[in-house]
């Protein structure tokens, strides 16, 4: 074959897999997987401020999984994922932080005010991924 042809098929699907990556879909939530999803977090608030942002982590966590349900990854791949698409990505990896330290670690207080943060954060997440 001639050369020029070769590199010409080659240029030809080196574009059309740009494209692809380029116009591939995100994984979206549906607007029934959000509202769901965002009362359970909501249901939280009802419990002891501790056990509710672990709760509200695991809510959140197991939705994210939605989104990628073929891979078996921890909390912080599936958040490090979705980072660019979240517009409160410093909250989302603060609040997994401090659910790791409520989880781990004993004597922490955490308020009913960082409890209500935790939950708007995550809700609001998880809009921006059903958009």
């Amino acid at each position: 074959m001639d050369l020029n042809l070769l590199l010409f098929l080659f240029v030809i699907v080196l574009l059309f897999g740009i494209t692809f990556l380029l116009i591939r879909k995100k994984p979206k939530l549906s607007a029934q997987q959000f509202q769901k999803n965002s009362k359970k977090i909501e249901i939280t608030k009802d419990l002891n401020p501790a056990h509710g942002i672990l709760e509200s982590h695991k809510i959140f966590i197991t939705t994210l999984q939605l989104l990628f349900p073929n891979k078996k990854e921890t909390a912080a791949k599936l958040i490090s994922r979705i980072q660019k698409r979240l517009p409160n990505i410093a909250q989302i990896w603060k609040y997994h932080g401090l659910r790791n330290r409520a989880a781990h670690e004993s004597g922490i207080h955490i308020s009913t005010e960082q409890a209500k943060l935790v939950r708007e954060n995550f809700i609001r997440a998880l809009r921006a991924l059903a958009k």
